[in-house]
């Protein structure tokens, strides 16, 4: 497994406003208790002594993230949200509606949004703020019809996926930091395929049989069913990868070609870019979807959804010391480790 670099995603200048708040005033931070380890309080004596004006909202188990988001939306010049990918998904979609920029404080488990971003902690966020520096991201976007027929639509800042996939990055996030990722992404892998059947569906338009289907937002590294990072926020681009169930002994091919290396070169699985991908439910039952890791309130299911790049861009807060696009100014830390290529199946 290659390392994330620590080089920063490249992203877009926010051509849009991005006002800088040095002690906070107009900011809104709404703080997720129930993200990550649960313990908060370095996070809010940073916010609380580098930005004394800014209002600060924790909320707790029993409270309504998104209604908590929205108000103080209502009466702010700048949204803020310190949580994880799924509080950031919640937050962006506030943001987006109402035309602002957003402030990611990264306080989740792994905040792969915020470490795409180049957040390492809350100091980054705040010299952002303080300083008025912003970049624009892509959001992908998934409209569909409902298990009940329902319209909806999500966004997302991530990935989507349907089938399994959120159980497989609970499993593997469970096991990583005791034994390492690729072990644990292997024994997360091998329980989807004992625990989840496979789903039959049409993408765009060809009948396949899938266990699988992960639709990341730009294209993400490394090849293989653990993406982690991504080297652009700004492609405009989808990542599609599927795990097929239709080729004989599928199961045991899998992990075979996992093992040895060779998953870009194996019949069950598929990974292209995309710009467009429509699926539509051919199984009995809706298929599970989810954004951002987290099961969406579509919670019956889906029977067809399309998912595109959003088209709109979310302006996020992002320090200058970092360069523009996203590239390291002269004399910045050196990377970890350098950026590895793509291989695999590439059609499309």
């Amino acid at each position: 497994m290659p390392r994330r670099p620590w080089v920063p995603a490249r992203a877009s200048p926010a051509s849009a406003w991005a006002p800088a708040l040095p002690e906070g005033e107009g900011l809104t931070v709404v703080v997720n208790a129930r993200s990550g380890p649960g313990n908060h309080s370095d996070l809010l004596a940073v916010l609380r002594a580098d930005l004394p004006r800014a209002e600060v909202v924790e909320v707790g188990p029993a409270d309504d993230l998104a209604a908590a988001l929205t108000t103080a939306a209502s009466k702010s010049r700048v949204l803020g949200i310190a949580g994880g990918d799924g509080s950031i998904n919640t937050a962006a979609r506030v943001a987006l509606a109402r035309g602002m920029p957003l402030a990611v404080f990264p306080a989740g488990t792994l905040n792969h949004f915020a470490t795409d971003l180049g957040l390492v902690g809350a100091g980054d966020s705040v010299q952002a703020v303080r300083e008025g520096s912003a970049v624009a991201v892509d959001l992908g976007r998934a409209d569909g019809i409902s298990a009940v027929f329902d319209r909806f639509s999500r966004i997302f800042v991530n990935i989507a996926s349907l089938g399994g996939y959120p159980d497989m990055v609970a499993v593997r996030e469970r096991f990583e930091r005791r034994i390492g990722k690729w072990p644990a992404m292997m024994i997360a892998l091998c329980w989807v395929l004992r625990h989840e059947p496979p789903f039959d569906v049409e993408i765009d338009a060809e009948r396949r049989r899938v266990w699988l289907i992960f639709v990341g937002n730009g294209v993400y590294r490394p090849d293989g069913f653990a993406p982690t990072y991504r080297n652009r926020l700004d492609e405009s681009l989808l990542d599609l990868r599927i795990i097929d169930a239709s080729a004989p002994l599928a199961r045991l091919r899998l992990v075979g070609a996992v093992l040895t290396g060779r998953l870009g070169r194996s019949r069950v699985y598929e990974q292209r870019t995309v710009e467009r991908v429509l699926i539509s439910s051919r199984a009995p039952g809706p298929l599970p979807f989810a954004c951002d890791g987290e099961v969406t309130e579509v919670t019956e299911g889906v029977e067809r959804i399309v998912i595109t790049p959003s088209g709109a861009r979310l302006i996020v807060y992002r320090p200058r010391r970092l360069g523009d696009g996203g590239v390291p100014v002269p004399g910045a830390r050196r990377p970890l480790a350098r950026t590895f290529s793509r291989r695999g199946a590439e059609a499309g």
